[in-house]
């Protein structure tokens, strides 16, 4: 975990947002390709409860490859939205995990990704 940001300690208010960054050796998943391998990151950020929304997507952004997938967690009364995505920096999978209780509070934190520099080496 290389950070783990929230707006609120109380995960249960209704303008809740959090935004993690993690990463994981990309070697340590040798026998997937490189987008099974960001798809697997993304099923293991997701946490046991998260269930996937849709199928993962590739995207570009800042001119670096990422999958894209959307989960939800129902925590009753909430239902929590996530959108992660995850790209492959030289021998790490990176992975910018959002997680809110209103969906439309995950597309703030998304444009955030639209800053991004990867250097290249």
């Amino acid at each position: 975990m290389l950070l783990d940001a929230r707006s609120n300690p109380n995960d249960s208010a209704p303008d809740w947002h959090q935004v993690w960054i993690e990463t994981y050796p990309r070697a340590r998943w040798s026998k997937l390709t490189d987008s099974e391998a960001e798809s697997k990151m993304n099923v293991v950020s997701a946490g046991p409860r998260g269930v996937p929304v849709g199928k993962p997507q590739a995207i570009t952004i800042a001119g670096k490859n990422f999958v894209l997938s959307e989960f939800e967690d129902k925590e009753p009364p909430l239902l929590k939205h996530a959108k992660i995505y995850t790209t492959i920096c030289k021998t790490q999978l990176v992975a910018f995990i959002f997680v809110s209780n209103a969906a439309d509070q995950i597309k703030p934190l998304e444009e955030s990704l639209k800053s991004l520099s990867f250097s290249a080496n």
